[in-house]
Formats: structure tokens, sequence, C-alpha cells
């Protein structure tokens, strides 16, 4: 999955390029305004696109395992069409609920990159920890280059902690036990001046970011229509990303891969 700091940029990409999505298609104007004409608006789509990294591993992803029909292998995906189902109103109307299947949708798009790009194996625990290092190493390049400021806040999207670092009702908190108060928090530490030299990077490089940002704006766009104008339901239709035939082979794989 990209980094925090990863998706915050491409969310900022998408902010940047909506009125060219206007002008191509007028008719979206109620949805995005509704989503996205006030500053609440738009922190509660920033927030929405790293909320599901502050839940414990894969809780917050929906995700789907399932034995390949053709090649009997397994494979893993994220519930995008059970998101829609649970959630589909919400998607139309709050930047919260947007974020995070925008969320789920890029995590679905970085895998294709990296798993049939780079020749990254995550059964090789070296890996794993090499991949990490590249987004810690990838921070101040990614930020500087996208404009960020500082990770969302719970108040600036209008969501109140209670006692014992839950969250205040919302339909969404009921996926998982997210713990985003401290998440945001030790967001922030992404933020800070690096005091050493940037390390190398491996499997994610800066040109694979900008790559990966462009594809999971272009995603997002069509998704965003998608939700506006199903099959159907317009003269002119879009169809959301297949999510099991985006799926990816974790057969072999270590546990939690």
């Amino acid at each position: 999955m990209p980094s925090r700091v990863i998706h915050l940029a491409a969310v900022e990409r998408l902010l940047a390029g909506l009125p060219a999505l206007l002008r191509a298609h007028p008719s979206a104007h109620a949805l995005i305004s509704r989503i996205t004409g006030s500053e609440r608006g738009r922190c509660r789509l920033r927030l929405g696109s790293v909320l599901s990294d502050s839940a414990p591993k894969h809780a917050g992803h929906l995700v789907i395992r399932f034995s390949d029909p053709v090649s009997g292998r397994m494979k893993k995906t994220y519930d995008l069409t059970g998101f829609r189902e649970r959630f589909g109103d919400l998607l139309l109307t709050d930047g919260l609920y947007l974020g995070y299947y925008l969320h789920l949708v890029g995590d679905i798009v970085q895998r294709g990159m990296l798993y049939g790009e780079t020749g990254y194996d995550p059964r090789v625990p070296e890996n794993v920890a090499r991949l990490h290092r590249d987004y810690e190493a990838l921070n101040p390049y990614v930020i500087e280059t996208y404009g960020l400021q500082a990770p969302p806040t719970l108040r600036s999207a209008g969501i109140r902690e209670v006692p014992h670092g839950s969250l205040e009702d919302e339909a969404l908190f009921s996926l998982a036990p997210f713990r985003a108060a401290e998440f945001l928090e030790d967001m922030r530490r992404d933020f800070a001046p690096r005091q050493t030299a940037r390390e190398a990077c491996v499997f994610f490089t800066p040109a694979m970011t900008d790559e990966f940002v462009r594809r999971a704006v272009l995603a997002s766009e069509r998704e965003i229509l998608a939700l506006l104008y199903p099959y159907g339901g317009a003269r002119q239709a879009y169809v959301p990303l297949d999510e099991l035939a985006a799926a990816w082979d974790t057969s072999g794989a270590r546990p939690g891969a």
C-alpha cells in the first residue's frame, strides 16, 4: 500500500484537477461542490484518504481472499463493491466516505504497479522493511512536490474524540477500531525536517511515486464518474474498478502479505 503521505498527495492532486473534471462533466458539479465546496468538506476528504491505515492491520481495508477459479491460486483484493453497497449514499455526499473509498482504490492501483513492475516480493521480509524505508525516504520529496502542509486533523473534519480514544459516532467507524488521533499525531512526524541524508530508494522511487499519483487520480476520477453515472442511470455510463479482476496472487506468500 502507498504511504499515508503519498495517499494525501494523491488527494491534493485530485482536488487540484477537479475544475478540469467539472468542465468536462458539468453535471458533476452538484456532487463535487457538496464534498469539496467547503474547507470542512475538503478536510473530511483528506482524513478519509488516510483513515483506513489507522486501524489494525487489514481491519480497515475490507480484505477479500479467494481461490481463483481458473488457476486455483489464492488471491487477495479489497471489497470496493461491498463498500459501495454499505455506504453508497454517503459516497455521494460526504468526503470522509469518498476519501476512504478512494484510498482502497489507490491501494489496488499501487499493488498492480508494485507487483507487476518492480519485482517486489512481499514473501521476503527484508523487502517489506526496505519498502517502508523507501516511503520514509520519499516523505520530503512528496511533501515538497505536492505542496503538502500538514496531516488532516479530527477537529478540522468535524469529528470529536470521546473517552478511551474512540471516535464520535459515524457509520464509517463501525468498520474497525480506528486509532485516528494517535495515528494523525504520529503522521505529523512525517512532516518534520529530516536530520540525515535521504536514503536511496529501491522499490518505490520518486518517479514511481509521481506515476502512482497520476494513475491514482485518473482512477479516482473514473470512480467519481461511476458513482454519478452508473449503468442504467445515465446516457453515458461509467464502470467502477473491478476489484476481483485486479486481485493479486498471494499463493505461498507469508501470512499478512
